[in-house]
């Protein structure tokens, strides 16, 4: 995925998301939640970002390797249909609380099983 340089560097045409690379993205992102919760850790409501975002970017051995920002992560769980909450900067340092559905959850661990 390419990524702006610095904050003063504009997006050019050609810096567009390829629409594959999205979904291969977002399909990563479905698996390593299911692996973290085939793990047997739970998703309570309101976890901060960070606290799974170490999993998120955990690859495995042959894996293509995909690293996702908190942003990306929490744009692509939003896309996949959790619920998002912006933190106010002085509840720490995580920016978001995301709420996984039980039905995204299920969704999750039937790809992990699926890579298995």
């Amino acid at each position: 995925m390419k990524r702006k340089r610095d904050p003063f560097t504009l997006y050019l045409p050609f810096d567009d998301p390829d629409p594959s690379e999205r979904e291969r993205q977002r399909e990563a992102l479905l698996e390593r939640l299911g692996r973290y919760l085939a793990a047997g850790r739970a998703v309570p409501k309101n976890l901060p970002l960070l606290r799974l975002l170490p999993s998120l970017n955990n690859n495995q051995v042959g894996e293509k390797i995909v690293r996702f920002t908190e942003e990306e992560a929490a744009e692509l769980l939003a896309e996949l249909g959790a619920t998002l909450e912006t933190n106010p900067h002085y509840l720490g340092r995580s920016h978001y609380r995301v709420t996984v559905p039980l039905d995204l959850i299920e969704r999750a661990l039937t790809a992990a099983k699926k890579e298995e």
